[in-house]
């Protein structure tokens, strides 16, 4: 996701403007130059397009790490019930 920053007369950012692309993005009047790969935290639509910008799973987050795919098999078969 790309993000136009909305800054109040201090300069303080107060809101942002979600994009699917920088091409949408240059769209914006208050575009100032590239700020993407911006991870989603939720949910949205493009501004410019309304193209769907859909946030990752929550747990992606969490998820554990493994020393080796024996030890994530391992894990996930035991949360088998």
């Amino acid at each position: 996701m790309n993000i136009v920053l909305i800054t109040d007369t201090n300069g303080d950012t107060v809101d942002v403007n979600c994009y699917c692309s920088d091409t949408c993005a240059q769209t914006d009047p208050l575009y100032e130059g590239w700020f993407g790969c911006v991870e989603a935290a939720y949910d949205t639509a493009c501004r410019a397009c309304g193209a769907a910008i859909i946030a990752p799973p929550a747990r992606w987050a969490t998820a554990p790490r493994y020393a080796s795919r024996r030890d994530e098999r391992k894990h996930n078969e035991e949360l088998r019930f």
